[in-house]
């Protein structure tokens, strides 16, 4: 199954729905997951998306008094980290940000050869550098969850979390934990203002350096409006 996962606090589920919504236009993913602080999500789901209330598990596996759990970050951005806990049968999963926007093909993504990898993202330059090694945003990340949990990863992160104060949370984690096991892919899958540049744009992603108010653009505007009932009509 090609699964991909969303995760966020109540103040951008409105985000979530279009960022959603240009993934399922743009790509052939089976099931995306919203992993969300409510049971009863404020929006209409398309019939292909679930949420799953995190809030009520994320003890399981991270400690409130933990390092990072009070950080400048909602606890929900730990949630990452635990990945391979939260979805004990799949063996991939998409990770994905709510503030971007899918406005090209994707589907090509599932088909990254994972097997010697942990993870698989865009090279962030500047943090490269500060790290002397290989380090992705984690904004659009596709993982191995199989290869974590053969591996004891999956529980080596959550313990990194709650041990060691990061910056970026789950992202200095994973680019900690997976270090020598991480692939790097085309910008084009993570244009932001902290990757690599890139001409083709296939996932705009709006963290930094976006003037004014991302959400009214005209790339944003156009997904957060388009009914669910006019997405995927041919799989009715």
């Amino acid at each position: 199954m090609k699964a991909a996962v969303y995760f966020g606090s109540r103040h951008i589920y409105s985000d979530m729905v279009s960022a959603y919504k240009s993934l399922l236009v743009n790509s052939d993913v089976d099931r995306i997951y919203l992993l969300v602080e409510d049971d009863d999500f404020p929006f209409e789901l398309h019939r292909d998306v679930e949420i799953i209330n995190i809030s009520k598990r994320i003890t399981e596996w991270f400690e409130p008094n933990g390092a990072n759990w009070n950080s400048g970050w909602t606890y929900i951005g730990l949630i990452r980290g635990a990945l391979a806990k939260v979805f004990p049968d799949l063996d991939k999963i998409l990770s994905i940000d709510c503030d971007t926007i899918v406005d090209a093909d994707v589907s090509e993504l599932w088909d990254i050869p994972l097997d010697c990898y942990y993870v698989a993202g865009v090279r962030e330059p500047s943090l490269s550098m500060y790290s002397h090694g290989l380090y992705i945003n984690a904004g659009v990340t596709m993982w191995n969850l199989a290869k974590l949990r053969e591996d004891g990863k999956d529980n080596a992160m959550i313990d990194d979390l709650n041990r060691n104060r990061r910056m970026f949370v789950s992202q200095d984690t994973l680019n900690t934990v997976c270090r020598g096991n991480i692939l790097q892919i085309p910008a084009k899958y993570n244009a932001s203002a902290y990757t690599e540049q890139t001409a083709e744009k296939k996932i705009l992603h709006f963290a930094g350096g976006i003037p004014g108010n991302w959400r009214e653009l005209e790339v944003v505007q156009k997904y957060r409006q388009i009914p669910l009932e006019d997405i995927r009509k041919e799989s009715v």
